[in-house]
C-alpha cells in the first residue's frame, strides 16, 4: 500500500484518511485531523476515537509498518501539536523550492529563506535577529542558504540601505557577487585577511557608536548610517588562525552591533565546541540547523538533538529570539543563473556608497576596505 503517490492536497487528505484506516486496522482506532505537506515532507496529525485507548507502543510499530508499506522513511511523532500523536513521511522524489518563486515576500532586511511546513514562505529578518549562526554538515545546504540570504539583501536594498561585508576564507564560495555595488569592500578571501577584516569591522562598529555618541542618538537609523551584514562562510578556518581574536571580535560585534546597525551571519559546516564557543553561542540569538553529523553537533547549535535526524538538501530547523522552539523549513535553491542575472541587474542599475574617514584611522588595506571601500 501506498500512502503517499500525489502532491495533490485532496489525495493528500485522502492518504492521510488512509493511513488513519490502516491504523485503525491494526487496533488502535483513530482519525486524521490535520496534514502539512511540505517539500521535504508530509506531517499527519491523529486524534484516536477514545483516549483511554492510545497506546503509544502499539503506534510507535504501527507506524513503522506504515515506512514499511509505503516504501518511504516514517518518523512516529510522540508531542505532536495537533492530535495525540502524528507521522512524519519523507517524500521521495523532493520538492524544490527556488529563490524566485518567494523572493516577492522579501523586504528590507526580512528576507524569504525558505518554504515552511504549511507551504508558506519562511522569513529571517535580519534586523530582528540581529546575529544569526546557521550549521550543519557537508552537504546539507549551507552555502546554498548564504547565497540565498545575500541573494535576498541585495535584491531588495539599495546599497545605500544595506552594504555587505563577505568573508569568504576558502576563496571560492562568494565568487559570483564579486564587484556588486553592495560590498562594503573586495571580498575578503584567506583565513588571515578575515580575522583583519573582523577587526576592521569592530573598529566600524567603534567609529559609529563615536559617531552616535556625538549626535545624541542612540541607533545607526537616527544617524543616517546603513546597515552593514557581514556574511562568514566558515567560521573554524577562522578559528584555526587566531581563535582568540576572532572569538573577541564576534563576540563584540554581536553584543553592540545591533544598534551601530551591523549583523553578522556566521556560519560552519563544524558546530564542535573548539569551533562554535559558547560565548559565540550565547551571543547569536537566531540559530539554524541543517543536517548535523550526531547528536552532539545538534546540541551544540539548538541546545538539544533532533538537527541530526534532518533529511539533508537544506531541509533546516531555525530558532528565533524569544521562541521556545524551531521551525521547520526546506530552504530555498538559487540557481547560478539567477544569481547572474541579479549580479548583472544591480551592477547596471545601483550606485556604490562613497565613504571618506580620516586618514589616521587607516592603518591597514583590509582596514581601508572596510572603512572606505577603496
Amino acid at each position: 500500500m501506498d500512502f503517499t503517490k500525489s502532491e495533490n492536497s485532496n489525495t493528500a487528505i485522502l492518504a492521510g484518511d488512509s493511513i488513519a484506516r490502516f491504523i485503525t486496522g491494526g487496533g488502535l482506532a483513530c482519525t486524521c485531523v490535520r496534514q502539512d505537506i511540505a517539500p521535504q515532507s508530509a506531517v499527519y496529525g491523529f486524534e484516536c476515537s477514545d483516549i483511554y485507548e492510545y497506546k503509544p507502543t502499539l503506534a510507535k510499530r504501527l507506524v513503522r509498518l506504515v515506512g514499511t508499506r509505503s516504501h518511504v522513511q516514517a518518523r512516529f511523532i510522540e508531542d505532536c501539536p495537533y492530535g495525540d500523536f502524528g507521522i512524519e513521511i519523507e517524500r521521495n522524489p523532493r520538492g524544490s523550492v527556488y529563490l524566485g518563486d518567494i523572493v516577492h515576500a522579501s523586504l528590507g532586511l526580512s528576507v524569504s529563506i525558505g518554504v515552511g511546513m504549511t507551504g508558506e514562505p519562511e522569513m529571517l529578518d535580519i534586523g530582528k535577529a540581529p546575529h544569526v549562526l546557521i550549521a550543519g554538515t557537508t552537504g546539507s545546504g549551507k552555502s546554498v542558504l548564504l547565497n540565498t540570504i545575500i541573494a535576498g539583501l541585495v535584491y531588495k536594498n539599495e546599497p545605500q540601505a544595506c552594504e555587505l561585508v563577505l568573508i569568504d576564507p576558502k576563496r571560492v564560495e562568494f565568487d559570483a557577487w564579486a564587484g556588486i555595488p553592495h560590498l562594503r569592500c573586495p571580498i575578503v578571501q584567506g583565513s588571515e585577511n578575515a580575522v583583519q577584516a573582523l577587526e576592521s569591522l569592530a573598529d566600524e562598529m567603534d567609529s559609529r557608536y563615536e559617531k552616535m555618541s556625538s549626535m545624541g542618538v542612540k541607533t545607526a537609523a537616527e544617524a543616517g548610517m546603513n546597515r552593514i551584514v557581514c556574511v562568514i562562510d566558515e567560521l573554524a578556518d577562522l578559528m584555526l588562525v587566531s581563535k582568540k581574536s576572532v572569538e573577541n571580535n564576534i563576540v563584540r560585534i554581536a553584543q553592540l552591533g545591533r544598534a551601530a546597525g551591523i549583523h553578522l551571519v556566521v556560519a560552519t559546516q563544524s558546530p564542535r565546541a573548539a569551533v562554535v564557543t559558547g560565548l559565540i553561542r550565547a551571543n547569536m540569538p537566531c540559530k539554524i540547523a541543517l543536517t548535523c553529523n550526531g547528536v552532539r553537533e545538534s546540541m551544540i547549535v539548538l541546545d538539544h538533538g533532533g538537527a541530526e535526524k534532518l533529511l539533508g538538501a537544506g531541509d533546516a530547523l531555525i530558532r528565533r529570539p524569544g521562541s521556545v522552539g524551531e521551525t521547520r523549513f526546506q530552504a530555498a535553491y538559487t540557481p547560478a543563473g539567477d544569481i547572474e542575472k541579479l549580479v548583472s541587474s544591480v551592477k547596471a542599475n545601483c550606485q556604490p556608497v562613497k565613504h571618506t574617514v580620516p586618514l589616521e584611522r587607516r592603518k591597514g588595506s583590509v582596514l581601508r576596505w572596510i572603512l572606505t571601500g577603496e
